[in-house]
């Protein structure tokens, strides 16, 4: 038998007790927990509490949960979206006693994108309040991941994983490259004796770029956009932070009511609409939506099938072509941002002309804008906004200065400019994804 893997293998849907103490407590409600023989804690199962478990509100819960998050993140693709809250569902299947989880493979999560601000950790800290025991960790001990997934087997969110981008090895790649399996484990020596530590539990990787290509095929592909969402998460936290508690409250007890039908219903190998290991890893998904959103089979069917082979055959962010990205999304967010102050200050100056200058010096009196420090993306001393730098923020807007006449047509009067209807068009023809 492979030493990474426990003695004791059980069936996929094989028993697994109701959640207890522990999980029961996120919801807010503590179970009345007795002794059992063996001195082992028995909690008596929640009775279902607010919502109705019946499969309408089950569908509602998966709308709601997808709700939660586009209103806080944006997606490059949305077809994501029903993924990600079938996945929180599924981290609810998992339990600290007896079998794991029904399934003997769980997917992870690379929430990726080509450059910082945009809102991957934003993701982890909504999934940290709908998910099942969620733990965030940036750069875990290896003592400290082993005896947090061995106690408690939780929703791991790690965060800024940039370095399992690369061949290296450390602790958490070794738990990934074997825990995305519920049996799974790895051997340690802890005081002379051999102690296999369990690796298998939810988890989700935050990083700018791609996983290394052996913890890329374990996962299920997220990629976030630079945007504005619906609401701030910062300044809306406590409201978010209830929300997401009464959701996860919700997915507490719908998937303990469900649990008989989600081991019933995990389909053969055979009966999957996907290929080789997707099968293994969208297998807990296919369940889920089944059991909790069976109308919208066929768009979980089509969704699973795009996201899987773009992880295989699309677009992979590399180094350099992560600089040149984020490079491009600078000069695009600092030239949407100069468009939209200059046709305020225009519209303040009054008139539907007006030269660089004046324009500038109007940039440089707005207090709560950049530009009197601006050093454009690629400078280095911040030594405010210049025609130049102008022009050149401007340009991928296809709005750039003109010369005009400004007053009587005599020599010295013809300067650079911009015309107000220029401007307008440019963001007419960009529509800014700061407000989607």
């Amino acid at each position: 038998m492979d030493e990474n893997t426990v003695d004791e293998l059980p069936p996929e849907g094989g028993d697994s007790p109701s959640e207890g103490a522990h999980d029961a407590a996120q919801s807010g409600f503590v179970p009345i927990t007795e002794v059992g023989p063996d001195g082992a804690d028995l909690a008596i199962p929640l009775p279902s509490r607010g919502k109705s478990t019946l499969p309408g509100s089950r569908v509602e819960l998966v709308v709601d949960l997808a709700t939660f998050l586009e209103d806080y993140v944006v997606f490059e693709n949305p077809d994501c979206v029903l993924a990600l809250a079938l996945w929180i569902l599924g981290t609810h299947t998992w339990t600290t006693s007896g079998v794991p989880c029904p399934f003997r493979a769980y997917p992870y999560l690379q929430v990726t994108s080509m450059f910082k601000g945009s809102g991957k950790s934003t993701l982890l800290d909504l999934l940290y309040l709908v998910c099942r025991d969620p733990e965030i960790f940036t750069d875990p001990t290896g003592a400290t991941i082993f005896r947090v997934i061995r106690d408690r087997r939780p929703t791991l969110l790690c965060d800024q994983q940039e370095k399992l981008g690369g061949s290296a090895i450390n602790v958490l790649n070794t738990i990934l490259l074997t825990g995305y399996t519920r049996d799974s484990a790895v051997p340690r020596v802890v005081k002379g004796e051999v102690v296999k530590f369990p690796t298998g539990c939810p988890k989700a990787c935050a990083l700018i770029g791609d996983l290394n290509d052996t913890l890329r095929d374990r996962c299920i592909i997220v990629k976030m956009r630079r945007a504005t969402p619906k609401e701030d998460l910062d300044s809306t936290y406590e409201a978010a932070e209830e929300r997401g508690h009464a959701l996860r409250a919700r997915a507490i007890a719908s998937v303990s009511d469900a649990m008989d039908e989600i081991k019933a219903g995990i389909p053969e190998s055979d009966k999957l609409p996907l290929r080789y290991r997707e099968k293994q890893i969208w297998r807990p998904l296919f369940t889920m939506c089944a059991v909790f959103c069976p109308a919208r089979m066929s768009e979980f069917v089509r969704a699973a099938a795009d996201l899987s082979v773009e992880k295989k055959t699309g677009r992979q962010y590399r180094a350099h072509a992560l600089r040149d990205c984020e490079k491009a999304a600078d000069q695009e967010m600092w030239g949407r941002w100069l468009l939209e102050d200059m046709v305020k200050v225009m519209r303040a100056i009054g008139r539907d002309t007006v030269e660089t200058a004046e324009i500038i010096a109007a940039l440089y009196a707005l207090d709560d804008a950049p530009w009197r420090k601006f050093g454009g993306p690629e400078e280095i001393e911040g030594d405010g906004l210049t025609a130049q730098k102008m022009a050149h923020l401007l340009e991928p807007f296809g709005v750039g200065p003109r010369r005009f006449w400004f007053g009587p047509k005599k020599r010295g009067n013809q300067k650079r400019g911009y015309k107000m209807a220029e401007l307008e068009e440019g963001l007419r023809r960009n529509p800014s994804p700061r407000h989607p």
